[in-house]
């Protein structure tokens, strides 16, 4: 039989058909069946040519979840991959993933251009055993090894989720209300017409307290651009809140006119991703909204940069704890002072260690002692001649662990 396919056509097929393990090369010039093509040729149906498209390549069972049960078209896909997971797949490679999970009955077209997936994805993927559901954006990954998502993760999944749900602008406003909330501000959901999205309010004292009006704009293609953004109305917002600062929240702000303009009316940007690492962020170092207000008082799309001093000022702290409890459990077993260390003795002792402290002050050391020492902490004694260890580090965990449970109420 002749298929009349040119040489070069030829070889591309073949390239191909190696890729998926379907051939391999049995000598310079000559292809042979493997198991894996054997198995698929007895048994011909797309969603098996589907798992070993997904076996051979990446990002093709892992796109079910980003589209999920919304609209999403080729070029929106491919902006969600690079924003969202520094992932950089061509337009002509994204549609031929999403041709292969068409033909399996994974995905449907909502549009000619666009895709949704199909009823049975969730059922399919567990029946298969991957870890990871439709409309659960940000679950990258399968098998048992695949950890379970925490809050955090499914806010960030959400937030990423509903910034390209623009037929759902509500979505994009509840998941913004709970990121700020979980950043450490008192947090009001007002929405609707003529109202700002989420006023978000710093939790500190009066005189030190600031509050934001947030603007959450979902986009359907990508970044929010600048005629999608009306300045002069967040003014107003501003100004019937009473608030000292104005946010907009969104997928991206790449475009140079709308970081211009919000630079022009003291307006800052807050992208998705920048978000994203703010809540990771405050998992492992939490600050708390006083910090974040450097964010705000730079307008245009938001510098992290800027909270390094607050990050490193929470790293000493946590870095000065460790040393101080170890400097004092280091001298346990002294005989000749019993274990009992002064101020100025655990001042020296840090100073000279091999892992000090840059710039260490004995006042700082003695601050840190005396919140150790105090009556509601206790992991370190305290009498006439100096400070002693009362316990392991294990036991000085436990305290502070039941001191933040009782600060969660």
């Amino acid at each position: 039989m002749s298929y009349k396919l040119s040489e070069s056509s030829t070889r591309a097929a073949i390239s191909a058909l190696s890729k998926l393990g379907f051939v391999r090369r049995s000598s310079l010039t000559t292809y042979e069946l493997t198991a894996i093509g054997d198995a698929w040729l007895s048994e011909k149906s797309a969603v098996n040519f589907a798992c070993c498209f997904h076996a051979a390549f990446s990002w093709v069972f892992e796109l079910l979840p980003l589209v999920g049960y919304s609209s999403f078209d080729v070029r929106s896909l491919q902006l969600l991959l690079f924003e969202r997971f520094n992932v950089n797949i061509s337009h002509d490679a994204l549609r031929k993933r999403l041709n292969v999970l068409l033909k399996a009955g994974l995905l449907k077209k909502r549009s000619q251009m666009s895709y949704q997936a199909t009823e049975h994805c969730d059922s399919f993927l567990s029946g298969y055993g991957f870890n990871f559901t439709v409309d659960s954006i940000g679950k990258q990954g399968a098998g048992p090894e695949q950890p379970v998502a925490t809050d955090v993760d499914k806010l960030i999944g959400e937030l990423w989720d509903a910034s390209r749900d623009s037929g759902h602008p509500d979505r994009l406003e509840r998941a913004v209300e709970r990121c700020f909330s979980r950043l450490g501000f008192r947090t009001t959901l007002l929405g609707g017409s003529g109202d700002t999205d989420v006023l978000a309010v710093a939790n500190a004292a009066s005189r030190f307290s600031y509050s934001v009006v947030i603007d959450a704009k979902s986009t359907s293609n990508g970044g929010v651009s600048a005629s999608q953004v009306d300045f002069d109305t967040l003014e107003l917002h501003r100004r019937n809140h009473n608030a000292s600062f104005v946010a907009v929240v969104g997928s991206s702000f790449s475009e140079k006119r709308i970081c211009d303009r919000a630079k022009e009316h003291d307006v800052a940007l807050f992208g998705i991703s920048e978000l994203e690492k703010l809540l990771k962020l405050q998992e492992e170092i939490p600050l708390v909204s006083q910090d974040y207000k450097i964010l705000f008082e730079y307008s245009g799309s938001i510098d992290l940069g800027l909270l390094e001093p607050a990050i490193a000022r929470f790293r000493r702290t946590t870095k000065l704890l460790d040393l101080v409890l170890r400097a004092l459990l280091s001298q346990n077993e002294d005989k000749e002072f019993g274990g009992v260390m002064s101020k100025r003795d655990i001042y020296w002792f840090m100073k000279n260690g091999a892992s000090s402290i840059e710039d260490l002050s004995i006042s700082e050391v003695g601050e840190m002692l005396e919140f150790l020492s105090s009556p509601f902490v206790g992991c370190i004694g305290k009498d006439k001649d100096g400070y002693y260890a009362v316990g392991s580090f294990d036991d000085a965990a436990k305290r502070l662990v039941l001191l933040a449970k009782a600060c969660n109420g």
